[in-house]
């Protein structure tokens, strides 16, 4: 279970036992906490558009991304980060699908944020940048994750970043779309880490894989 490799946290808050949205145990949660959230479907208010609020927590399955899904319902995003997240600022364990915006971020949106997300699998998702993922001035660590059809108008098919450095590491993006960068997307300075990535039968009009453009790495 993968609950139980966090022992000795300061407090658990567990959906839906102690709280009935994950909105509301992140709200009820501090620095230090874990939100666990118990297997099946969330969907809807409270379970979309999550914000931590530059709280060092984290939000997790309790049993991986196989049992426990955040359905998006093609109108939000699953998580929003936007104060300063840091490292100690976790994502894990999650299905995260249907998600849409209108500019970035279908899935997880990060703006001058650098969090850890881990172990999650990404599927259906689409925006014009960064159809599942997209970092804007971050440094985020994204390790073992699955990005599968997510879909841009424009780049980043799976993970859109700008002016933005960290890691991806061990993850596997197949069959997302976007018209550049289908896989990958580096703009503006961006010099991520890639690291031990299968990236394979993505398509876009140029950069199938990876595309780094305006002064990407």
């Amino acid at each position: 279970m993968v609950v139980g490799s966090i022992a000795g946290a300061q407090d658990f808050h567990y959906v839906p036992d102690d709280f009935a949205t994950i909105s509301e145990a992140m709200a009820g949660a501090v620095s230090g906490d874990f939100v666990v959230v118990r297997d099946g479907v969330y969907a809807g208010t409270g379970n979309v558009d999550l914000d931590p609020e530059g709280k060092d927590i984290v939000i997790q399955s309790e049993n991986g991304p196989g049992s426990c899904y955040i359905d998006c319902g093609g109108t939000a995003r699953a998580f929003v980060l936007q104060t300063d997240e840091g490292s100690d600022t976790v994502i894990r364990g999650f299905t995260i699908q249907h998600g849409s915006a209108e500019d970035f971020g279908g899935a997880i949106y990060m703006l001058n944020s650098s969090p850890v997300i881990e172990n999650c699998m990404f599927q259906n998702n689409k925006a014009p940048y960064g159809a599942a993922v997209s970092v804007v001035n971050g440094e985020p660590t994204i390790s073992g994750c699955q990005f599968y059809n997510n879909n841009a108008e424009e780049f980043g098919g799976a993970i859109l970043l700008a002016n933005s450095t960290g890691t991806v590491s061990n993850c596997h993006l197949s069959w997302n779309f976007a018209r550049s960068g289908a896989g990958i997307f580096c703009c503006w300075f961006a010099q991520p880490r890639l690291i031990n990535n299968l990236i394979v039968w993505n398509s876009a009009e140029t950069g199938g894989g990876i595309s780094a453009e305006y002064m990407g790495f």
